[in-house]
């Protein structure tokens, strides 16, 4: 079974609570990606992006503290193989 390299997740800093967390995906180079899944470090979806409807992005809510995400890419035949966190990006 093929599967793809998971992408590497760009997450901007936010400076209060009440502005989401903007987290930006860089795609990968693999035909049948449908979807993107963006995910904490337990392993919890926090967003769901579609790879056909460019920007990659999603916004979350998130309480003050610090957070790191994971991005992993689904295909037909499962999920790929997920990669390193993101940096970590601090809401206060």
């Amino acid at each position: 079974m093929l599967r793809a390299d998971a992408p590497q997740a760009k997450v901007l800093k936010t400076s209060t609570n009440k502005k989401p967390v903007r987290i930006r995906l860089s795609p990968v180079d693999y035909p049948t990606v449908q979807r993107y899944r963006v995910t904490t470090p337990k392993g919890k979806t926090v967003c769901t992006v579609d790879a056909s409807a460019p920007p990659l992005q999603c916004r979350v809510r998130r309480d003050e503290g610090w957070y790191r995400f994971r991005v992993v890419a689904a295909t037909p035949q499962d999920d790929a193989v997920s990669l390193r966190m993101s940096v970590a990006v601090r809401v206060k």
